[in-house]
């Protein structure tokens, strides 16, 4: 019997009607290597299907990621100020005391909506709230909240909020997420910074709005600058 040797190829067509077409093609090769047989398949729809998995596993990896690392901040305000709160009653200072229990408290609701979240993403994928009106100061001031527990440890460290008036409009909890995370690296990675500064504002710049958290820490090196975005 003449052996025979199968060779396939898969071939990315030019898109048709804005979609790729993916074709894969067989020949089978005698040993005058001269093609004796041949057929084509379309797997178009499965390398779709492909990429639409890849996409969703994707955002999954990316909100587990946010969200254990969110989960982090909460957890360090709870631990902190528990310890302040044993402190504080030992002392008999009942506004102290009642400081610390609202950092508690706050802390405690962000991680139980966070595990909320968790629990609808494994039933019906990512929530997305509706949009609506909200101050910058009440969110930046939130998002500072919840990073009470990671400030206290890091003393003399200095947040502040622009009194500016401005308003923001979008999902109110995934802003607040945002303000939590650009300012908690802020606040992490000061060095020996002896007078740590985090500050949120505003400013006008060619006609455009520019809001800002900045610092005065070492900064980021220029080579890991591609970096940023990235979850590591």
């Amino acid at each position: 019997m003449e052996q025979r040797t199968v060779y396939g190829y898969e071939i990315e067509t030019v898109p048709i009607n804005g979609r790729n077409k993916y074709i894969v093609l067989n020949a089978f090769i005698d040993s005058t290597n001269s093609v004796v047989n041949g057929f084509s398949m379309d797997i178009t729809e499965q390398k779709n299907r492909e990429a639409e998995l890849q996409q969703k596993n994707d955002e999954i990896t990316r909100f587990l990621y946010t969200a254990s690392h969110d989960l982090r901040s909460p957890l360090v305000t709870i631990s902190a100020y528990l310890g302040y709160l044993e402190q504080d009653i030992k002392s008999g200072e009942p506004a102290a005391q009642a400081k610390d229990i609202g950092y508690i408290k706050n802390a405690s609701q962000k991680m139980a909506m966070l595990l909320d979240e968790l629990l609808n993403l494994s039933r019906i994928g990512r929530k997305i709230n509706p949009p609506e009106e909200t101050a910058l100061q009440t969110i930046a001031q939130a998002a500072a909240d919840l990073l009470a527990g990671e400030v206290s440890r890091r003393e003399g460290t200095e947040i502040h909020i622009t009194d500016q008036p401005v308003i923001l409009y979008g999902d109110t909890l995934r802003l607040v997420e945002l303000y939590q995370n650009l300012i908690g690296n802020a606040v992490k990675f000061m060095r020996g910074q002896p007078r740590p500064r985090v500050e949120i504002g505003v400013r006008l710049q060619d006609g455009d709005i520019i809001l800002f958290v900045r610092d005065n820490g070492e900064g980021i090196d220029p080579a890991y600058h591609h970096k940023l975005f990235q979850p590591v």
